[in-house]
């Protein structure tokens, strides 16, 4: 009958639809598999490079962001406790202090404290509700942070100085970036599906440090999830944030 006809071709889409849904996530798992290695290798180029230079410094004497004789501000258990939080299953993260660590796979990375030109660059809390958007657009909430929804490789930027504490894979956020900006203040990148920085550069505001993406993300939706940590407690970024971006 009509009806009965009907009921198969809805029962075909359907069936249709699943497989077609089934294939996708099966292929975004894979993307983010290739995207994870090859993160994973660069990590390791990257440790290799930090351990080299560390050998180098300790034959040739210090180097660096200290050396210009600006007043540097050495902060003292700066990682935020719980970092990065909200949505990660409970041992997700390490205890305040001892960095962060992604439940699944255990990188070896920490979160450093960062050291900050205090005098020449200030506070990130002077800057509250004046700091440049991460992605272009407004963003909506998503406590304890928000999304911005934004085409794959959309440029990723700093919302103010400071420096990569943390550049790889965490469960939850896909390829995600911590920046350090001094006085227990921290900014998270979320969901990116190609980080262009690595742990311990120094960035300033404005500065590349990804391209956004869909990278553990549940929605498969592509676009920034973005967070600010202050005084160890995640604060609404719209208080941060420069209204109309």
């Amino acid at each position: 009958t009509l009806l009965q006809e009907e009921k198969e071709k809805a029962a075909r889409e359907r069936a249709a639809r699943i497989a077609r849904n089934k294939a996708a996530r099966e292929e975004r798992a894979a993307k983010e598999r290739e995207i994870k290695a090859a993160r994973e290798k660069e990590a390791e180029a990257a440790r290799e490079r930090a351990a080299k230079a560390t050998r180098e410094q300790g034959r040739g004497g210090s180097t660096g962001e200290g050396e210009k004789g600006d007043a540097v501000v050495a902060q003292k258990s700066e990682t935020p406790s719980g970092l990065p939080g909200g949505g990660l299953e409970k041992g997700s993260a390490v205890q305040e202090g001892g960095g962060v660590r992604d439940s699944q796979r255990d990188s070896g990375k920490k979160v450093q404290s960062p050291t900050i030109k205090a005098g020449k660059y200030g506070r990130i809390e002077e800057q509250r509700g004046r700091l440049i958007h991460p992605v272009p657009g407004h963003g909506r909430r998503r406590p304890p942070g928000m999304f911005f929804q934004a085409q794959p490789a959309t440029p990723v930027r700093a919302v103010y100085r400071g420096q990569v504490v943390y550049a790889d894979w965490f469960r939850g956020y896909g390829l995600m970036v911590i920046l350090g900006h001094g006085h227990r203040a921290f900014s998270l990148y979320g969901h990116n599906q190609r980080l262009l920085v690595n742990q311990g550069d120094w960035v300033n505001e404005g500065d590349k440090i990804a391209e956004s993406g869909d990278t553990g993300s549940l929605e498969g939706v592509p676009g920034l999830y973005f967070e600010i940590r202050h005084h160890g407690k995640v604060e609404n970024p719209l208080q941060w944030l420069a209204a109309g971006g």
